[in-house]
């Protein structure tokens, strides 16, 4: 399923160091031919921490939205194809969550996903089977050919050009958002279907992406009409990235799978500062003795569920960076969710006003230092 070089990582990983007791791995023994493998030095699965195989588990299952199991293992991945092939919507769990699968081709089935995921015309990213089926439908550049398949395989800003791909995927828009099978039940699936299919964030509008089973049949019911399910734990949320080139360089649009965590060398700072971030498309940053270490997206905090990713980031941050917060920065703002956070701590904290938080994070992202002159276009912000 994996080797030290590839497989999932943040999604897994409950504490550290990084061995398997410390993974949703570890709720899967490994078989014999699996701990020969981990244990030989010459091969490439020598301590692979999540190394497994069709004895070991993770499992298949193909779930109705009340719960019945319709098949399992291969069986379930034929009727998962069978259902996308005559226009029903798969709610399926991958590496760091659930995908919305449908039929690319089809206006009908796109439109009836817009109807129930309520997103009336924000663009849906849309997975091909292979570069040769994408080459098919847009147009790209060797540069943009290399971010596709590149290990972090972010969905890709190209150009579309005259293809199947339904007009409802991209409404008015002269890009689509593209991605290649980037799991093993991707390569799969897609080997078994042969199209494009739309591949977005299992969620409603405004709320994190669904990680567990029940979970997913309690927010995802009225809208996912089968669910596509392994019972390997998700240990926290992880959604796509998103990319493009600007001017013969990769531009990262949200920094997510392949992405992060990362870390940012930035001169000066201090560890235990707690950046909380703002309200919409947020992270959380946590300094390290002259680093920020920043989380993958978490997105907007305007429901609950949001609000309570975003508590387990900081979380996460504290537990495996092992370093706690004694300062907390948060958005000008005093009604935002993050700033409410950052209160509730009960940590010393200094408010930061919205553009200049922007500017800031341009000047750590470039290693830039003082004086500089930032300008800022992004909405009204709170205060002067």
């Amino acid at each position: 399923i994996n080797c030290t070089q590839c497989g999932p990582r943040y999604s897994i990983i409950e504490d550290i160091p990084y061995d398997r007791v410390r993974t949703s791995m570890r709720h899967f023994p490994m078989c014999p031919a699996c701990t020969a493998e981990y244990e030989n030095a010459e091969n490439r699965r020598f301590h692979a921490e999540p190394n497994a195989c069709p004895a070991c588990g993770p499992r298949l299952a193909l779930w109705t939205a009340g719960g019945k199991v319709v098949a399992r293992e291969h069986e379930a991945l034929l009727a998962t194809a069978s259902a996308i092939r005559r226009g029903q919507i798969v709610a399926a769990k991958g590496i760091g969550g659930f995908h919305l699968i449908v039929d690319a081709r089809s206006d009908t089935v796109v439109q009836k996903l817009r109807q129930r995921k309520r997103r009336e015309e924000k663009p849906f990213a849309v997975m091909f089977p292979s570069l040769t089926m994408l080459r098919e439908g847009c147009d790209f550049s060797p540069v943009e050919e290399a971010l596709l398949v590149s290990p972090a395989r972010p969905i890709v800003l190209v150009r579309r050009k005259c293809s199947s791909i339904a007009t409802t995927v991209a409404p008015d828009n002269p890009w689509l958002g593209a991605l290649l099978p980037y799991a093993p039940l991707h390569h799969l699936l897609m080997r078994e279907l042969g199209f494009p299919v739309v591949a977005t964030s299992g969620n409603l509008a405004n709320e994190p992406i669904v990680t567990g089973e029940d979970e997913a049949r309690r927010r995802l019911a009225g809208i996912a009409d089968l669910f596509l399910v392994h019972d390997r734990p998700i240990a926290r949320p992880v959604d796509d990235s998103v990319a493009r080139i600007v001017c013969g360089r990769e531009l990262i649009l949200r920094r997510a799978r392949g992405y992060a965590p990362v870390s940012v060398s930035v001169k000066g700072m201090r560890a235990g500062i707690l950046a909380m971030g703002g309200h919409l498309k947020t992270t959380v940053v946590l300094g390290a003795t002259d680093r920020a270490v920043m989380s993958g997206h978490i997105g907007d905090l305007e429901t609950a569920a949001a609000r309570t990713v975003h508590a387990r980031a900081v979380a996460d941050s504290v537990r495996l960076l092992h370093i706690e917060p004694r300062l907390v920065a948060c958005d000008l703002h005093p009604e935002y969710a993050s700033a409410h956070a950052a209160e509730a701590t009960g940590l010393p904290h200094i408010a930061v006003q919205h553009h200049l938080a922007h500017v800031a994070a341009c000047m750590a992202e470039h290693g830039l230092v003082p004086p500089v002159l930032g300008v800022a276009w992004d909405g009204a912000g709170y205060g002067p």
